[in-house]
């Protein structure tokens, strides 16, 4: 996490983007492959619902969620935690 934070503060941009990009790959790379599965074998309809499906449940809910929760349980204390840790 230290090297997350100091990333960050080296590119100047917000370290839940830091966070966001792992979880991103993480969930993008099986999905691709399924759908690379779907087009070879001929279903490629089913394989633009599958990509769509999921990059609409992973955007909205899946990322998302873990953040807000955080910020729900360290009562709204995210930028200290960030920010001024040392």
């Amino acid at each position: 996490m230290q090297l997350a934070l100091e990333i960050s503060r080296m590119l100047m941009i917000d370290p839940i983007l830091i966070g966001i990009f792992p979880l991103s790959i993480g969930s993008g790379i099986p999905d691709m492959l399924e759908i690379l599965d779907e087009v070879y074998s001929g279903d490629s309809l089913n394989a633009m619902l599958q990509s769509t499906g999921s990059n609409i449940f992973v955007y909205s809910l899946a990322l998302p969620l873990p953040i807000l929760m955080f910020r729900f349980l360290t009562n709204d204390q995210l930028d200290k935690v960030l920010y001024y840790t040392t």
